[in-house]
This record gives C-alpha cells, structure tokens and sequence, in this order.
C-alpha cells in the first residue's frame, strides 16, 4: 500500500492583527496606533484611483504585439542608429553577441509583462523566439540585415548592454529624444495628425499637441542609502535606494520624478503618439519644460495650430505660444478665496454697423466680458467668440456681445477686437491679461473637445503605471528609466498603427514590411 504524505495542517486565515486578551489593556486606554502602511508608502492610507483600462482593447494577444514589435520599422532604424554609435571596444573573453535590436524588443515587451525577468522567461522559449525570427523574416526578405540571432540573450546580456549604452555613447537621453520624436512624427501624419483641414476659429482635435506632468514613484522608497549597524554581529547594512529620486512635496507620497509628455492623437479610439517624453527632478516648472519641448517639435511638423494644457501652464508660457503663431488651451487657474482671476483689459470700440461705442472690458474665468447694470446692481455678461487670427505673430480674437435682454438694445450683436496675448507694457509689470484671458474659454463648446486631449495624456500616463508593478518605476536610475519610457513610447506608436488599420484598411508596408494583419473577428449574428 502506497503511504499516505505527511500534509501540514491547513492554518487559519490571519488578517495581520495580533490578539491581545483583554487583561492586558487599561480600562482608561482609548488611544489609537497610527498606520505605518498605506498604498503611498508614507503612512498613508488614502486608497489609489480605479479607472479601468480602456487603453489597449484591441484584439490582439501579447504574444501578438510582441510579434509586431520585430516586425516594426521604427524599432530596426532605432537599433541600426544605436549600434552605429556603440562602441563594443576590446575586453576580456569572448565578444558580446548581444544586439541593440534585442534590447530595444525587450523594452517593447516589457508592456506586456510586469517585469524584465518575465520578459526573460518569454523570450527564452525556443519555440516563440523561432517564430519572431520566422516572422521578422517573411516581413523583411530583401533586407537580409534585419535578422535576429539564433539564440536569445540572457537576462545578464540585455543588463551589460543597456549598461554599456549609457557609458559609451555620450547624451544618450538627447540622441534617444531626438530619434524617437522623428520616428513617432510620421506614424503621427499616418493616422492622420497635422492636416490642414480645419481653421485658427475652430481647431481641430488631431491638430494639436497636449501635454501632461504625472509622479513616477521610484522603485524604493529612499532617495539615499543610510547605513546601519547589526547591533548583534556590527555587520553594516546599506537600505536599497533610487540616488536620482527625488521627494514629493512634503512625502505624501514615495520619493521618484516628473514625467513630462507630449502627445498627438486622432478623434478615434487608440489612436494616440507620444511626441516626446522627458523625466525631470525639477517641481512646479513643468509647464515651462512642455512649453520648450513642445516648441521645438512645431520647427518639426506643419498645420499645429496650438498647445493643451492643465492650469500649470502659467501667463508667460502662455504668452510665448501665442506670440509664437499658437493657440493655447488650458484652465483659469483659481485664486486662494476660491474665486476666479479677473482683469480689466480697459476701454474698447465696439462697432455694430455704421454706429460706434466704447465700453470697458474685464475678464472672468478666461472669458471678456462688460459690465451692466440690472436693477441697480452690476452684473458681468460674457462676450461671445467668433473669431480668431493673427495680426504678424499677435493673436487677437473677435468678440461679440450676446443678445442678452439685460444689454442696452443699442449694444446687443456688437463686435469688438481684443488682443489676447500680453502687452510689453504688461509683461514688464507682471500684469499680465493671460492669467485670466483665453483665446478659447472653457465656456466655449470648442473648449471641452480640445481640453479632452489633456485628459487623455492622464489617462495614458494611469496606463503607463498600471504596467509597473505596484505602479512604481520598473527600474533604478533616471537613464534606465528613460529606456522604459522609450519602449512604452514606441509600443503606443505601434498600436496606433494598428488601430488605424482596423478602421480604414490602409496599407502598412513603409511600417511592418511584407506583413499583412489578421483578418478581422465576425461578429455573432443574433439567431
């Protein structure tokens, strides 16, 4: 008769709270421990929020997109760019056989895994790496120079290489910006961004560039190893650290880095480019940053009529995107009472017909308005856009009073032209009208359809976190995660195009070579 295994008893479920009998506590203790724990990591217990993934429902599996990342021409132009530059030098032992190809597929396909050492598993299965070299193959057969070795390379190759990348080409975060930003731009006019389709007045969605700051969590919660001593054995112990992380704020939250990012993206779903990406260890000026980035991609493309932006985008960055032939688009940002920024831009001309009056403007919430007197009492109306266009490099918008029975019945349907960008005489008084003036108010219907871009930066960069494991940074060191943010960068460029093939069945020779999508899932008739 076989013997029965020896099972260890099956243990009770425990909820992390040690039983302390009764005798032990006072009679007059009411006192409460603090938390030490918390999703924050700062002893706070102030729970994450829950927004599904609505990213990346495409029917495509892992495996598949994976496939497509060997497959794509953005990744071998960026990995032929990189090996050039590399220097591989002379050592010990026998030379390196690992490529760039191969680190720049592993940082692809880290957005399908939580981690490298599941990437490493993924990639070490003979059978699904033959198919990638199968498969990169059949794309590319008249460029015998796209091919991937024989065997993978191991987990401690992809380290030592991506090492050896930071160490011997110089400014590798700015060659990697700049060859990234001119990969994405094409895939970007692909699905249709930057077309001259649409007017200064009324905007296009796929015309702009929207812009978001989000906190990258590090991936330990120290900025800089404090050593202690084994009180026991005086072995001296060094805590695990991020050296380029900084605090957030007052350490609400674990110490990490600003990650400033640019989009363009398209009226359909999926369909978004990261432009440019940038960490940063500097507070409160990312709306400068985008401003700089964000001008320097326009010298790249044609048709970008303006910026999105949140309320961190301030009066100076504002007035040098319009003084620079743009629009931007953002918040009024709130005084300390509550209240809304107001101005006095002073007196205008109105103009209705052949009849002329002056009248004095202010502004509230972004809007121009007049003041009118209603039963003894003054009372704001907003004036109501009709146009926008460019004098030289100065902005100015046509405005109109509405018809409003509280106007004078002289002043309703009168038209007014209002510079919207600052005066120097402004400028140099730190009075700026940009701080409560908008070309495009958010009482514009025009508003809600452009300031959704910047909304949908948030959601891309709640995506990003939700591939890091615990939502924190996947790697230690701000040029290692630069390399992520690169492969999460070109994984949304490659399902971009993905997406703009399911809708319109266009051709993606110039992209994926001789490979041709899957045809598209029937949908299940009723019986």
């Amino acid at each position: 008769m076989a013997r029965r295994k020896d099972r260890r008893t099956r243990r009770s479920p425990t909820f992390g709270v040690t039983g302390v009998t009764p005798e032990v506590i006072p009679d007059d203790d009411y006192s409460v421990s603090d938390r030490v724990d918390g999703y924050s990591g700062a002893g706070s217990v102030r729970p994450p929020r829950m927004r599904t993934r609505y990213t990346e429902p495409l029917p495509i599996s892992g495996s598949q997109m994976v496939c497509m990342y060997a497959m794509n021409n953005a990744i071998w132009t960026l990995a032929d760019a990189l090996e050039r530059k590399l220097d591989r030098g002379l050592g010990p032992g026998r030379p390196s056989k690992a490529t760039v190809i191969e680190v720049i597929l592993w940082l692809c396909a880290a957005n399908q895994f939580p981690s490298y050492r599941r990437v490493s598993r993924h990639m070490d299965d003979r059978q699904i790496w033959n198919i990638l070299r199968e498969a990169v193959a059949n794309a590319w057969p008249d460029r015998p120079e796209r091919r991937l070795p024989s065997k993978p390379m191991s987990r401690d190759q992809f380290n030592r290489l991506r090492k050896r990348l930071f160490t011997t080409i110089p400014d590798l975060d700015v060659l990697l910006s700049g060859l990234v930003t001119d990969i994405e731009i094409p895939i970007a006019v692909k699905i249709g961004c930057f077309v001259d389709d649409d007017s200064w007045t009324h905007p296009s969605k796929h015309n702009m560039i929207a812009g978001d700051a989000t906190w990258i969590q590090s991936r330990f919660n120290r900025c800089s190893s404090k050593p202690t001593v084994d009180p026991i054995t005086g072995e001296i112990h060094y805590d695990r650290c991020d050296p380029d992380a900084v605090s957030y704020r007052n350490n609400e939250q674990a110490p990490g880095n600003y990650l400033i990012s640019a989009i363009a993206r398209t009226e359909y779903p999926h369909e978004r480019v990261i432009l440019d990406a940038l960490y940063t260890s500097q507070k409160g000026v990312d709306g400068r940053i985008f401003t700089d980035r964000a001008l320097q991609l326009v010298k790249k493309v044609s048709h970008v009529r303006g910026f999105v932006y949140d309320m961190a985008l301030h009066a100076a960055e504002i007035d040098r995107i319009q003084n620079s032939g743009l629009i931007a688009v953002a918040k009024v940002p709130r005084r300390k009472d509550g209240n809304f920024a107001s101005h006095s831009l002073g007196a205008h001309n109105f103009r209705l017909g052949s009849s002329k009056f002056s009248e004095t403007i202010v502004t509230n919430d972004g809007t121009p308005g007049i003041n009118v007197v209603v039963n003894g009492h003054r009372q704001f109306v907003p004036l109501v856009r009709k146009q926008l266009k460019f004098r030289g490099s100065t902005l100015y918008g046509v405005w109109q009073v509405p018809d409003d029975p509280n106007v004078p019945r002289s002043q309703r349907c009168a038209k007014v032209l209002i510079r919207q960008s600052s005066t120097d005489e402004e400028a140099r008084l730190d009075e700026r009208r940009t701080r409560s003036l908008r070309a495009i108010p958010e009482g514009d219907p025009d508003f809600r359809k452009l300031f959704g871009l910047r909304e949908d930066t948030e959601s891309m960069h709640n995506d990003l976190k939700d591939r890091y494991w615990n939502r924190r940074a996947r790697s230690v060191g701000h040029q290692r995660r630069t390399l992520d943010e690169i492969g999460y960068q070109l994984h949304q460029g490659i399902t971009a195009l993905i997406a703009w093939q399911i809708r319109t069945d266009g051709e993606l020779g110039d992209h994926f070579g001789m490979w041709k999508p899957p045809d598209k899932p029937r949908r299940r008739e009723a019986a």
